[in-house]
C-alpha cells in the first residue's frame, strides 16, 4: 500500500525559487466527466484488511479515470495548490490536497471516505535545503509519510516513514522500499481538523480565503 511521492511541482518550486513571489489569491475549478459505471465497494469497513482492500479499489478507480473529479486550484501568498474531489456517482470517495509553501516546502495529502465517512488518510510532506557536503548546488530532500486507519471513526493503526534523497548520491532508497514504523495516533485530531476543513472547501464557502489545514 505504497504511494510513490510525487516530485514534479515539488521540483517547480526548486526552479522558481529566484523568481519574484506575487501576493495574490484566486480560485477555479475544473471537472472530468469520467465513467460512473464502477462498483459499489464493500457493504462496510470492520477492519485493516477491508480497509486495504478498498482503498486499492478506489485508487483502481481514481487512476483508470472511472471517478468524476472536480479540481479546484488557488493561489495565496506563497502557497499554492490543487484540491479535487473524486465522486463516485454522486458519492464523495477521494479527497486530495497537493500544495506547495514557501519554495522549500510541498505536501500530498490524501483523504478516503465510505459512507461519508473518512476510513483512511495518507499525508506526505517534503522539504530541501542545499547540502555543502555534496558540493556546490548540492540538495537534500527530507520525506515523510504518515497514513492513518480508520474504522467506524476510531483509529486503529497509523504509521510513518522517513527518509533523505539526496542530490549527489546513486543510492537514494525507494520510496516503497522504506519500511513503516507503527507510532502513537496522537495526531488524528489534527488529521481530521485537515479533513473538514476541505469537506467546507469544496461547498465554496472558504473559496476566497485561504487554506489553513
Amino acid at each position: 500500500m505504497t504511494i510513490p511521492f510525487n516530485y514534479s511541482g515539488y521540483m517547480i518550486d526548486k526552479l522558481l525559487l529566484t523568481l519574484p513571489l506575487f501576493i495574490f489569491a484566486n480560485c477555479g475549478m475544473s471537472s472530468q466527466d469520467n465513467h460512473q459505471d464502477t462498483p459499489a465497494g464493500l457493504a462496510q469497513i470492520s477492519g485493516i484488511q477491508d480497509i486495504k482492500e478498498e482503498f486499492s479499489t478506489l485508487t483502481s478507480l481514481r487512476d483508470s479515470s472511472r471517478l468524476l473529479s472536480v479540481a479546484v486550484p488557488y493561489k495565496c501568498y506563497e502557497e499554492s495548490g490543487t484540491v479535487t474531489y473524486y465522486y463516485q456517482g454522486t458519492d464523495l470517495r477521494i479527497i486530495t490536497h497537493d500544495y506547495h509553501a514557501g519554495g522549500h516546502y510541498s505536501a500530498n495529502n490524501q483523504y478516503y471516505l465510505h459512507n461519508d465517512s473518512l476510513f483512511f488518510a495518507i499525508l506526505e510532506e517534503a522539504t530541501w535545503m542545499f547540502d555543502s557536503q555534496g558540493g556546490q548546488g548540492a540538495t537534500r530532500d527530507d520525506i515523510s509519510q504518515h497514513r492513518y486507519y480508520f474504522v467506524n471513526n476510531e483509529p486503529v493503526r497509523c504509521l510513518r516513514k522517513k527518509y533523505s534523497l539526496y542530490s549527489y548520491r546513486d543510492d537514494n532508497p525507494a520510496a516503497e522500499n522504506v519500511p513503516n514504523e507503527e507510532v502513537e495516533c496522537d495526531q488524528v485530531a489534527n488529521v481530521r481538523s485537515k479533513y473538514h476543513t476541505l469537506i467546507a472547501y469544496k461547498d465554496g464557502t472558504n473559496r476566497t480565503r485561504c487554506i489553513e489545514e
